[in-house]
């Protein structure tokens, strides 16, 4: 009986007690909104309790709920933080009571000058915003994703001035280079360095012209490795635009700046769930104009080839033909080339984590299928990350950032090539049909010049691929396995003392192939196979100690100390091969002759050390000093270890003052100085062989060192140099920063002066050496500038929004020296770039890097007085205005046989616009960009006038009348006997004036205004959406890229280069595919 009692009284209390202690173990919850002063939500701010390592992002109401487990609210006092770029960080303490809620709203500041927040400086450094003594440039995720473009780096066009990109074209997988604050070298691309996370990574595009057809300036667009990083993986973006901010970088800074990228975390607390989905579609933004008046032949009668269809004849006459009968059926050999595009874009992303541990994880998946018609232009690319960290004990904490990638391409031949797209294109005569690419008799391949192929012309050169014939039977395929990452760890040793280690990755394996079909043209023809293997490897090691001193109560001290050891790899390895033993498969087992495989391979090794400096006093003065001294295997024997010093000074200049509350909010005055290097090209030191092949532009021109099959090997025609050193830029950079009316407007303005010293490129030697160059240390060069950067927010209710910002920048580049041919003789001109006979692309003393040289018309101010023996303009000239045209005795202008400076690619200015309203939730905004001045040499248009082939040429058939008149290549004043006098423009004409004999009139005004992005998205946040459907939210948008371009340029886009990221000169044009507008659709999920 008192057992049972027991038990019943035991039974009571445990049943009694069930309420209390399962209020004991229910979670502490804190819940709220974070708004704008004005009552606007504000999403996507980081809420963290920074105690015990748990935070969560604002939905796009601004509501944000925490749940902290019972066994961790004890009944204490935490801090809450909330954050978000753009606003003043803001807290606020809280008590943690197991089963309670806490209500509370917390209402941001805007910060547009952002001092207070954490930046990444480089080499593992970081700090407060408000210390940089250099531009601050940052573009946030936000920014990156509203338009969903696949490579960063169109991403980041013009976002921030001076940040300046080009695009080889719109295709499928196309690179695009970037230039920050104009290009300080001539040897190298002139690129940023490209960090991720810490540890840099490769952005190298490489080229794969052809051994066997030789073309340069041509093969399939060289995909840059940034694209294979996934846009939704980055946090922020932070630009460093020179050397008063890349010093600590020493010589692996190289030439162009530095682009940080810090990609997602994980935080503690509840799991997220993402995914988002977008289809987008592109068509061209414009093509080439033809003519389709007139046929093919020479001096207005027709070739009998085009008309009888005769088996086996040739065609080799332009289109200099009478005018097609009326009802001749005709086709546009540019448009045709195109059809619409797709891309389906898939991105899903988990992250999350508890006090000591945190990841992210993302999986994307990209398939873009291009402009081109047919499905033979395509990029996929797979990838994968995962971000975390896990803390062994309260003061240790280790990481690993690791990302995987796997890339395929399927390209179209594009540029100077006989085998690719647009050559056999656009010079064909508008009445024959490329479609129908193969003979409807024989089956085999048919272009224009080679219309009507017998049997037994398998292998007869056609001249030029048929277009189509080239999309649908050559292969171009390209497939890349990448993976980079990091792992590292950080131990605060003491309070004041922490240490931070990285170790760093970045393999790649780049497998091309590029197979021509038995019937192609030229040095291809019988069909030809050329592999490429590319490996590449970079291992980068970086250890800093920081200590952090209060030396008084308003001054402290950061002392960082640090090493870098850095080891890049590559190795290449490629065969060609010629003559198909059967049409398929593209196998090198299924040719007649095969070449030794050529293997490279290249090591380079850093070994740096870097000291840091800084000075706090009072939170208003703060002082920077920095010093690193670099050693690599790329140095001469004699200048084997460099020094690059910077300092910098920043002053918050209303906190001494005393802040104003209406007019000027916050201001600070900034300064640095820089320098940072280039390391020279590997093995410049030595003298060296080779088994490369000699070619030039001329298409199909080849020279290779074997013998019947049999490997050699030829003497490298540039001779080494010992005494090489890293090149190295100084820079000034100065600047104020002003915030006005309580954070509704700022402005930055900058001033920045480098100059590149000890630049190297390569001279001509004496015969005697054997050689024909050697490489120096023997240039200057420098940019100069204006940056501002002016963003407003006039519109700021619960409701509305309206935020507007304007950048514009402005470069002056300058060629200072090029040193001297021989003591006392200084060096004038180098050539610079990949380019064009007649017309190249140079490094003049006294002029911009990458002016074109070349002939032109004779101009009064421009061609000597005396042009040649027989022709003296002073007296035609004399009191005519500069650059007056002068006109022959025949009414048409006179070649002038002397070499000029003819045009300069580089913009006179630069600008940005972007504007963003949102309303009730629906968020609108647009980014224009503009580039003023600069030229764009259109060979394009030349070769197809000296053809027949372009608009221009209609004229052909029209009366005469004075060549001012025609409104061709001139706009102003003529002189000579020839003014007035009239003329016609025929085949004589576009065949040499107005063709490719001189260059001059082919320059074209560069200037554009590209309404490069516009986007319209709301997230729904509503309770059907949290409490039915378990989500924090729906996100839909639609948005486009490049929908409207203006600009006079008349060939494809005034934006490409032939060369692309693979050049490092700019502003050339040879049968450059276009760029693409964009229609993108993206909806995404969120729990």
């Amino acid at each position: 009986m008192r057992s049972r009692l027991r038990t019943a009284l035991t039974a009571t209390t445990i049943l009694l007690g069930l309420p209390v202690g399962a209020a004991a173990q229910e979670a502490a919850r804190i819940s709220g909104r974070v708004t704008t002063e004005q009552g606007a939500p504000v999403a996507s701010a980081s809420i963290m309790v920074q105690e015990l390592g748990i935070g969560v992002i604002t939905n796009a109401d601004g509501r944000y709920l925490l749940v902290v487990p019972s066994a961790r609210a004890q009944g204490q006092e935490v801090s809450i933080t909330v954050s978000l770029i753009g606003y003043q960080t803001t807290s606020a303490t809280l008590v943690l009571e197991p089963g309670r809620a806490v209500q509370h709203d917390f209402e941001l500041v805007l910060d547009p000058l952002r001092l207070e927040e954490v930046v990444v400086t480089g080499a593992g450094l970081s700090g407060r915003a408000e210390r940089l003594g250099t531009a601050r440039s940052t573009v946030n995720a936000e920014m990156i994703g509203r338009t969903n473009e696949p490579n960063i780096l169109n991403a980041l066009a013009l976002k921030s001035p001076n940040v300046v990109t080009t695009a080889a074209s719109g295709e499928a997988g196309a690179g695009t280079s970037i230039r920050i604050r104009g290009s300080t070298t001539l040897f190298g691309k002139g690129e940023p360095l490209i960090v991720v996370d810490g540890t840099p990574v490769n952005n190298t595009a490489r080229s794969t012209d052809n051994p066997i057809t030789g073309e340069q300036l041509g093969g399939v667009v060289a995909t840059n490795r940034a694209f294979d990083i996934n846009p939704d993986d980055i946090e922020s973006i932070e630009i460093l635009k020179g050397p008063a901010a890349t010093s600590i970088f020493g010589a692996s800074a190289g030439a162009g700046g530095a682009i940080l990228i810090t990609t997602r975390k994980g935080q503690g607390g509840m799991t997220r769930y993402s995914l988002r989905s977008s289809m987008q579609f592109d068509e061209v933004t414009n093509v080439v104009p033809l003519q389709r008046e007139f046929g093919s032949g020479v001096g207005g009668e027709a070739n009998d080839c085009l008309q009888k269809m005769t088996p086996g004849c040739e065609h080799n006459t332009p289109t200099w033909g009478p005018r097609l009968d009326p009802g001749t059926r005709t086709y546009d050999h540019a448009r045709e080339l195109y059809d619409t595009g797709a891309m389906f874009d898939n991105v899903l992303a988990v992250s999350g984590g508890s006090e000591r541990t945190t990841f992210y994880l993302s999986i994307g998946d990209l398939r873009h299928d291009g402009f081109i018609t047919g499905d033979r232009d395509r990029y996929t690319r797979q990838t994968v990350r995962l971000n975390a960290t896990h803390g062994l004990t309260d003061n240790l904490r280790v990481r690993g950032n690791v990302a995987y990638v796997q890339t395929d391409g399927r390209f179209v031949s594009r540029g100077n090539n006989v085998n690719g797209l647009l050559l056999g294109a656009l010079r064909a005569p508008p009445e024959f049909d490329n479609r129908t690419y193969l003979d409807p008799e024989t089956g085999l391949h048919r272009s224009y010049r080679f219309p009507a192929p017998r049997e037994t012309d398998l292998i007869a050169s056609r001249g030029f691929d048929n277009p189509f014939f080239s999309i649908n039977e050559h292969e171009n395929l390209g497939a890349v396995n990448r993976l980079y990452g990091n792992i590292g760890a950080s131990w605060q040793v003491l309070p004041w003392l922490d240490i931070d280690y990285t170790l760093g990755a970045d393999f790649a394996n780049d497998d091309r192939m590029e197979a021509l079909h038995v019937s192609s043209s030229g040095t291809a023809s019988g069909g030809a196979i050329t592999r490429w293997q590319f490996y590449e490897r970079i291992i980068d090691h970086n250890l800093r100690a920081a200590a952090n001193f209060d030396l008084t109560p308003t001054v402290s001290a950061q002392v960082s100390v640090g090493q870098n050891l850095n080891e890049t790899y590559f190795r290449q390895i490629y065969v060609d091969a010629q003559e198909l033993i059967a049409p398929k498969p593209y196998k090198l087992e299924n040719t007649v002759n095969r070449s030794p495989p050529d293997d490279e391979e290249e090591r380079r090794r850093l070994e740096g050390y870097f000291a840091q400096v800084e000075l706090d006093i009072a939170d208003q003065l703060f002082l920077t000093g920095r010093i690193r001294n670099d050693g690599a295997s790329t140095f001469g024997l004699n200048s084997q270890r460099a020094w690059y010093p910077g300092a910098s000074l920043a002053w918050t200049f209303t906190e001494t003052l005393g802040r104003s509350d209406g007019f000027l909010d916050r201001g600070r005055i900034r300064i640095a100085y820089g320098e940072s290097g280039q390391e020279p090209d590997l093995y410049q030191l030595q003298n060296t062989y080779t088994g490369s092949i000699i070619r030039d532009f001329t298409p199909g021109s080849r020279l290779r060192p074997t013998l019947n099959g049999l490997g050699g090997l030829r003497t490298d025609a540039t001779l080494g140099n010992p005494d090489i050193r890293p090149e190295r830029v100084g820079e000034l950079d100065a600047g104020i920063d002003l915030g006005f009316f309580r954070g509704r407007a700022d402005l930055s303005v900058t001033y920045y002066n480098s100059h590149a010293r000890d630049v190297i490129f390569e001279v001509d030697t004496p015969p005697s050496t054997g050689t024909t160059t050697q490489v120096l240390n023997a240039g200057e060069i420098r940019n100069r500038g204006w940056e501002v950067s002016l963003n407003g927010r006039p519109i700021e209710t619960s409701d509305i929004s309206l935020h507007l910002g304007l950048n514009w920048a402005r470069n002056r580049n300058m060629v200072l020296s090029l040193g001297e041919i021989e003591p006392g003789v200084p060096r004038e001109i180098t050539d610079y770039g990949i380019s064009f006979v007649g017309s190249s692309t140079h490094a003049r003393v006294g002029e911009p890097l990458g002016i074109f040289r070349g002939l032109g018309w004779v101009r009064c101010g421009v061609s000597p007085n005396r042009v040649s023996a027989t022709l003296d303009i002073s007296e035609a000239c004399a009191g005519a205005p500069h650059g007056a045209l002068y006109l022959g005795e025949n009414g048409l202008p006179v070649a002038d046989p002397n070499e000029r400076t003819i045009g300069d690619p580089n913009p006179d200015w630069t600008a940005g616009f972007n504007a963003e309203l949102t309303f009730r939730g629906i968020r609108l905004s647009a980014f224009v960009d503009h580039r003023h001045g600069g030229q764009v040499l259109n060979m394009t248009r030349g070769s197809l006038q000296s053809l027949g082939t372009h608009a221009n040429t209609r004229v052909r058939d029209q009366a005469a009348r004075p060549f001012e008149e025609w409104g061709y290549g001139t706009t102003g004043a003529v002189v000579g006997p020839g003014a007035g006098v009239p003329v016609t423009l025929g085949q004589s004409f576009w065949q040499s004036l107005g063709g490719l004999g001189t260059r001059e009139h082919l320059l074209e005004d560069a200037t554009f205004t590209r309404l490069r992005e516009v986007s319209i998205a709301y997230t729904f946040a509503g309770s059907f959406v949290r409490e039915t459907l378990g989500l924090t939210g729906i996100d839909l948008r639609v948005s486009g890229r490049n929908l409207g371009l203006w600009t006079d340029y008349t060939g494809m886009d005034p934006e490409v280069h032939t060369g692309g990221a693979a050049a490092n000169n700019r502003g050339i044009d040879w049968f450059t595919n276009p760029m693409s507008r964009s229609l993108v659709i993206s909806f995404g999920l969120h729990h």
